[in-house]
């Protein structure tokens, strides 16, 4: 077991407010539900919370090239780090948060309260909120460091919680449209009809189509086609809703860049070999798998086979459905309800050195196309009840999730270069092929209780995480894989805290909470996607967990609100992973696997 308590840190945020501004769309806010006072720029802090809570409206994007990621929106709050090496926050393969002290994968996600996975990059049980929302549908978000809210339909939020809105239908009959252009054949159309209120109902249509070029050679294409649908139904006190998104993406992928690259005068602009065939096919010569010394070469500042590649491409097919209602139970108690339903097909392809095509023919060539197949089919259903007494706001509520998910290591030989952005079929070679059987259920129950004419606010809660994962691995593979099931679960994972309201204007607030992780799996990788040694090996692993406490002081005036807070975490059972082969080797041969400790 690994404990590793992260640094105890102070950040003070301050944002002023233009007193002249516009006001946020009522439906939008509304939407967004938000209970914290909203100024027109970003939301710093949550004001009346008794957990650290920052949140950005639609507003925010205002500043923003149009298209511009959710995720990326979140750079501009204090304390959070989002990069990309594209403009618009999209590209998934080189996109970090940093929140913390976590990275992307040990937050939650959240769209309108249907669970978004752990947004990895090879994903298993979800998707990003690039692709499930189209950026200009974006109502808001709400950012929880460190403590999420109990209720969130997570099972990674070691260290936060992100929850994304999406804007309600407008009232009014009308549409909106937008086309983008500019450098690098970048080229977006974007086009909404809202049909207004109909006696209580209404909804939207919307898409976008978006073609752009890599900024660094070789400029290759990269494309996005989304839609997006909602509609919403009032009756009386009860809502029903319905949302619907697909999206299509296919992505360019873009080297990494070193120190020791960058001193060998390879350039902030050096990327991948491409379209230079020759020289991508010298250096692969000097793979471990593929070495010939008559052949090798490297040429332009190049030194290891670890610098480049040919290519490289993520393909994403996603389908996400919902329901919603928001049903009155009286005059102090109500009943959400929530059912989604996600399917997704993926490809990730790399162009891997030293895993030569046609081998031991004259048509052998020192690359072969390596790619990361996978599938998602997952359903589940939220619901919450809460009932007001007295001085009690009380909440229960339960999440499950089944989740069928594959993800299968293919190489296709090849006989020469092309632009592979459409999907391949047919593969000549499998190094291993994994069914997961993913089951989830969550409990919780929160109780928050004011005193002193709410000046005081007491929260407490427990919530209670249960995910079992069974890996299968199918026969007729190169490498053996394990099969066997990994569950993490705790009875009772506790949160508590305490807010005061020293005047009006000024407050202060603590909390505690404890969290754990469901191990990773599919796509991500992690403690089932080893040999069956490996994993015999790894048998007693504990999920990672998360202990937070937090205090703060928040500040209110006319044109500014202000926030101080300190905060410490203590991160046990770190995962770490061990691979015996070269970084460009892992997960080519047999005996390239990964082992967890």
């Amino acid at each position: 077991m690994l404990t590793r308590p992260l640094t105890i840190a102070v950040a003070l945020a301050l944002c002023a407010a233009n007193a002249d501004a516009a006001d946020v769309d009522a439906t939008a806010a509304a939407n967004v539900a938000l209970s914290a006072q909203t100024l027109d720029t970003v939301s710093v802090i949550g004001q009346g919370e008794t957990r650290q809570v920052q949140r950005i409206t639609a507003v925010d994007k205002e500043v923003l090239p149009p298209g511009t990621s959710g995720q990326k929106i979140l750079d501009r709050l204090p304390g959070v780090s989002v990069q990309s090496n594209d403009a618009f926050g999209a590209n998934e393969e080189s996109q970090t948060i940093s929140l913390r002290g976590f990275d992307k994968s040990r937050l939650g996600y959240t769209l309108d309260g249907i669970p978004l996975g752990d947004n990895s990059y090879g994903n298993y049980n979800g998707l990003s909120i690039a692709r499930a929302l189209i950026a200009e549908n974006l109502a808001g978000a709400e950012l929880s460091q460190g403590i999420g809210s109990l209720g969130v339909a997570s099972t990674s939020n070691l260290g936060g919680t992100i929850q994304y809105f999406s804007q309600d239908p407008s009232t009014e009959f009308g549409g909106k449209a937008s086309v983008t252009v500019g450098d690098d054949n970048q080229r977006r159309g974007y086009l909404r009809v809202d049909t207004g209120d109909i006696n209580g109902f209404s909804a939207y249509v919307s898409g976008v189509h978006q073609d752009s070029d890599m900024w660094a050679e070789p400029n290759q294409n990269q494309t996005t086609r989304q839609f997006n649908a909602k509609a919403i139904w009032n009756v009386g006190d009860n809502r029903f809703g319905a949302f619907a998104a697909t999206s299509r993406v296919s992505q360019a992928n873009y080297a990494y860049l070193s120190k020791s690259m960058l001193a060998r005068g390879l350039g902030w602009d050096w990327n991948i070999y491409a379209p230079d065939w020759d020289r991508a096919v010298a250096a692969a010569y000097c793979a471990p798998g593929t070495y010939n010394a008559q052949k090798c070469a490297f040429t332009g500042g190049v030194n290891s086979i670890d610098d480049a590649y040919y290519q490289s491409r993520a393909l994403r097919d996603d389908n996400l459905y919902s329901l919603d209602a928001d049903l009155a139970l009286g005059d102090s108690a109500r009943l959400k309800l929530l059912g989604y339903h996600h399917e997704n097909r993926g490809q990730g392809h790399w162009w891997a050195p030293g895993q030569p095509s046609n081998p031991g023919t004259p048509e052998m060539l020192p690359i072969s196309i390596r790619s990361t197949n996978y599938t998602i089919n997952r359903q589940g259903i939220t619901a919450a009840l809460s009932w007001q007494w007295g001085i009690h706001s009380l909440e229960a509520g339960l999440w499950y999730e089944r989740n069928d998910h594959n993800v299968e290591r293919n190489f296709y030989y090849i006989t020469g270069p092309f632009l592979d952005d459409g999907y391949l079929n047919h593969p000549d070679r499998r190094l291993f092929d994994q069914d997961f059987d993913i089951r989830t259920r969550q409990f919780y129950v929160q109780d928050r209780m004011r005193f002193l004419d709410d000046r005081l606010t007491v929260d407490v809660g427990i919530k209670s995480p249960n995910t079992r994962m069974t890996a299968n691995a199918k026969p007729g593979t190169e490498a053996s894989y394990a099969s066997g099931t990994l569950t993490a679960k705790e009875s009772v994972l506790p949160q508590a805290g305490i807010g005061f309201k020293l005047s009006p204007n000024q407050e202060v607030f603590a909390s505690y909470s404890e969290n754990i992780a469901a191990f990773v799996g599919g796509g991500s990788g992690g403690p089932l996607q080893v040999s069956p040694e490996s994993f015999a090996a790894s048998a007693g692993l504990e999920p990672e967990k998360s202990k937070t406490l937090e205090a703060g002081f928040r500040t209110f005036g006319e044109k500014y609100q202000a926030s101080i807070a300190a905060y410490h975490v203590t991160f046990d059972n770190r995962l770490l992973s061990l691979n015996p082969c070269t970084s460009i080797e892992v997960g080519t041969r047999p005996e390239c696997i990964t082992r967890f400790i």
